[in-house]
């Protein structure tokens, strides 16, 4: 969310470089610098996990910018965005679909697809479509909308060198949302890209970490051991906890997982090493070649 929270001012390009017409606004006291000041109290407040009282304050300066410029405007446009990019990490996620499908339609039929803004706008809502669609993966024309509004952000912030970090993004979007609907192929590339990134400087927070993972489907007692039995599996006081240990190829595909350490019954071990065969990394890159990784480790826990 911190990161977050930078990508949309500088990535944005909001609010640092003065583009804002002058208006009749300002005889009912609205001026760019209220409108400035209204949306940083909103930035602050969605930073700080008072959702409802950041929602109202970027209402209230999209107002003040409908009044100022005028609601088909780059300015009001550009708000939206900004609005809808900082509530998309918050309990109020659902709330940030009307500013940025309202940002991604302006910007695509004023300014086209190739424009940087237009990209912007179909990252977040991309974005906001994986968070929110959970339950609509099913739904194959929601899963191609959210794909097709990544790939096209892709074509343009991957090739602006200020954009590395929403590009890696992107490309751990589109891996997790051709991973949801089976097209592991199609992921791979993607994969592949996050792993040169990595091994150019960029991005290490994901080098040894899953672009892709998968939670266990644990039986109803979460895995506990030893004391009685509940559903068909018997219950401790203490937590299960799997240590696996696992190899990455040059695709990024967990391949050797097995079992090195356990302290829960079969079910338990069961399910974390089936979820963990299915998460995908980004390849290492090694000399410009993508090469296999040995002897790696994760650990599991039931969250009890």
């Amino acid at each position: 969310k911190r990161l977050l929270s930078s990508l949309v001012l500088v990535g944005l390009g909001l609010f640092v470089n003065p583009g804002f017409a002058q208006n009749s606004g300002i005889d009912n006291g609205i001026t760019e610098q209220s409108i400035v000041e209204t949306m940083a109290a909103g930035k602050a407040q969605s930073l700080t996990g008072q959702a409802d009282e950041a929602y109202s304050s970027f209402q209230n300066a999209l107002a003040q910018s409908e009044e100022l410029y005028g609601k088909s405007s780059l300015e009001y446009a550009r708000l939206s965005l900004e609005a809808g990019a900082l509530l998309t990490d918050t309990e109020l996620n659902n709330k940030a679909k009307k500013f940025l499908t309202y940002a991604h339609e302006y910007f695509f039929e004023e300014l086209g697809q190739s424009n940087l803004d237009t990209a912007l706008a179909a990252f977040y809502l991309g974005k906001y479509m994986m968070n929110e669609g959970r339950s609509n993966w099913m739904n194959e024309g929601y899963e191609l909308h959210a794909l097709s509004l990544l790939e096209a952000s892709l074509s343009v912030v991957e090739q602006i060198e200020d954009y590395k970090t929403i590009t890696l993004m992107t490309h751990a979007l589109i891996v997790k949302a051709y991973e949801k609907t089976g097209r592991s192929d199609d992921a791979t590339p993607h994969l592949l890209a996050i792993g040169d990134m990595i091994a150019a400087g960029y991005g290490g927070e994901f080098s040894d970490k899953p672009i892709y993972s998968v939670a266990p489907k644990y039986p109803s007692c979460r895995g506990f051991s030893s004391t009685g039995t509940i559903h068909g599996c018997t219950i401790s006081p203490r937590p299960a906890q799997t240590e696996i240990e696992f190899d990455v190829n040059a695709q990024g595909i967990v391949s050797n997982a097995h079992v090195v350490n356990s302290n829960g019954d079969r079910t338990f071990t069961e399910a974390a090493l089936t979820a963990f065969e299915q998460y995908r990394y980004a390849p290492r890159i090694v000399d410009g070649q993508a090469v296999n990784v040995e002897g790696l480790t994760v650990k599991f826990e039931n969250g009890y």
